[in-house]
């Protein structure tokens, strides 16, 4: 039964069609976006025109007949280009003879035109065209034309790489009704597979033995609430499949089968046997060093920012992150590294100019050209290529590594890498300084995330304290407690050094408490933190008096009365509420003839 349906399934993927005439047209957003880039960089006339001779995207004359055919007797170039799959380049299209039979020719206005095939598996999937609107254009055409050759080449894989997968997405799409149908007659649990063992597809045995719909699913790998790991037995395509959702472990034992069809990478896995991990310490639930879940706090803000670290952990985009010296900048970017796609792939940190040379050192992408002296072609591609790239402290490269990170930002979809930044400093103040260029900041801004001190998590400071205590209290095979005492220090403590700073007190005070087993108290604290805490206390204290000074003086001048405290309170900048719990900490009302 189950290599029936396997079959079945097989036969349709075998089967499906998808017709590449209108491609262009339902990629039409992303046409439009490449070109417009393109051309903010040379100001050249641009249109992309798909195989039925229709304006898919223009950026110049032809900007406002996106959608409309070519007139009829023109796009002779064009015709000549979808159907020889070859680049033409026309430097005189009034005496070229392709151009003779244009029914414009007579008032062509252009002087130099480059038509470039789009290829998608053989097939003319349209024209890119670069044409002058003057002689002006014409020359810098001619003069540029092996670099303006090269862009050209690559808007073209680019667009085709975007057609492949769009139509991989339509050829599945047009055979999922089928599919359901054919893994819903399974009497067993059923799901189909991506490569990297994500559910695309299953049937309601399976939904009603997970517990949740296939709808439910992409959300549960968006919050990282979901875990597969196959493991092939070698008898008879018998494997497992290890899978915990939501806490929920479970280990399903069925039949792994490879469904083959053109650009289709997927599996089908159904099973009937279904039982429960007994050790909880199995290898696939193991607590790995760099997962999201391993952040602890419940401030709001800090948990702000994992949600977004988490959405941005599945996109393309550059990420900074910004934050003071030991806030956990750089694990969290490794974090976002290991809970993505590339976390099978390297993740580079730089650290400094110096790591930044050892790396971006020859030509790359499309801007590699004869002229290797510009900056933007200087990346070395094998290191790049695929992996998760970390500027730690993007805010002291140098002026020159600050352009070769724009020039590696702007081909990062080309390279394939994913770039992750992190900065303690105000990058607008080193803009406004000119410290930082200008264009590098507005590419980092758009998705900066912040993680804030350890100051504005005094919720979490105890959680914190607690974790580091637990893990050397293990290391050192100890049983150590916090008093209470102790825990009102941490708490009154700003911790100027963050998370490294609190780790490396509490490791200093588990490693040299001579005792296995006591309360840790105020006496263990290490001198020089004793030190700044005496400190804070004198400012903390000096900051109270004049605080309490200011809002006796302002009573003196309003006046006392309910109505009057309105008033003092708005020239202090707080609220009513506010200046109450103020008068009450103070003990105004009591030393004072106020009431």
């Amino acid at each position: 039964m189950f290599f029936y349906f396997i079959s079945i399934i097989n036969y349709h993927f075998d089967k499906g069609v998808w017709h590449m005439a209108t491609l262009l047209i339902r990629i039409q957003d992303f046409c439009q976006e490449l070109i417009e880039k393109f051309s903010a960089v040379y100001n050249l006339n641009i249109e992309v025109i798909d195989n039925e001779l229709r304006y898919v995207a223009a950026v110049g004359r032809y900007s406002d007949r996106i959608n409309e055919l070519m007139p009829p007797n023109g796009g002779r170039l064009t015709i000549k280009v979808l159907s020889s799959k070859e680049q033409i380049y026309v430097t005189d299209p009034q005496t070229h003879p392709i151009c003779s039979e244009c029914y414009n020719l007579i008032n062509c206005k252009d002087q130099v035109e480059i038509c470039y095939p789009i290829i998608c598996k053989d097939k003319s999937l349209g024209v890119i065209s670069i044409a002058s609107a003057g002689q002006q254009q014409a020359e810098m055409i001619k003069e540029n034309y092996d670099r303006l050759i090269l862009s050209i080449s690559l808007m073209a894989d680019l667009i085709q790489e975007h057609v492949e997968n769009y139509s991989l997405y339509q050829e599945f799409s047009m055979q999922t009704d089928m599919n359901i149908l054919c893994l819903n007659a399974m009497p067993d649990g059923a799901m189909i597979l991506k490569n990297d063992n994500r559910i695309i597809q299953m049937n309601l045995r399976c939904e009603k033995i997970l517990g949740y719909s296939i709808a439910q699913i992409p959300y549960l790998e968006k919050i990282n609430q979901i875990k597969i790991s196959i493991q092939n037995l070698q008898e008879n395509n018998r494997a497992e499949c290890y899978i915990k959702i939501r806490g929920k472990e479970m280990i399903l034992t069925g039949q792994l089968s490879l469904l083959s069809g053109e650009n289709t990478s997927i599996s089908l896995f159904a099973f009937g046997d279904i039982s429960v991990p007994q050790d909880p310490q199995y290898p696939l639930f193991q607590q790995e060093t760099y997962k999201f879940e391993s952040f602890i706090g419940r401030n709001p803000a800090f948990l702000s920012a994992l949600e977004e670290s988490k959405s941005h952990s599945f996109s393309g985009n550059c990420i900074l992150i910004s934050g003071e010296a030991g806030v956990g900048k750089a694990r969290l970017a490794r974090t976002i590294h290991h809970e993505s796609s590339r976390k099978n792939n390297k993740f580079i940190r730089i650290s400094g100019n110096n790591d930044f040379a050892e790396i971006l050192c020859r030509p790359f992408g499309p801007a590699a050209s004869a002229d290797a002296s510009e900056i933007h072609c200087h990346i070395y591609e094998d290191a790049v290529k695929g992996n998760t790239i970390f500027f730690d402290e993007v805010g002291a490269l140098s002026h020159y590594n600050q352009e070769k990170l724009l020039s590696l930002l702007r081909n990062a979809n080309y390279m394939n890498c994913k770039i992750i930044c992190s900065t303690t400093c105000d990058l607008k103040k080193l803009v406004n300084k000119g410290d930082f260029i200008k264009d590098l900041y507005f590419a980092l801004e758009l998705n900066t995330i912040h993680l804030p001190p350890l100051r504005s998590r005094t919720e979490d400071v105890i959680l914190l304290a607690e974790h580091y205590l637990k893990r050397y209290n293990l290391l050192h095979k100890k049983n150590l407690s916090f008093s209470k005492g102790i825990l009102d220090s941490f708490l009154n403590y700003s911790w100027r050094g963050n998370l490294i700073e609190l780790e490396n007190t509490i490791a200093f005070i588990v490693e040299a408490h001579d005792d296995i087993e006591e309360k840790i108290t105020t006496d263990n604290i290490p001198v020089q933190l004793k030190n700044r805490l005496r400190e804070e206390s004198r400012r903390s204290f000096n900051l109270e008096e004049a605080e309490k000074e200011m809002i006796v003086k302002a009573l003196n001048e309003f006046g006392s009365i309910a109505k009057s405290k309105k008033i003092v309170a708005k020239s202090l900048g707080i609220s009513v509420a506010t200046l109450y719990r103020k008068l009450k900490y103070y003990n105004i009302f009591h030393n004072s003839n106020y009431d």
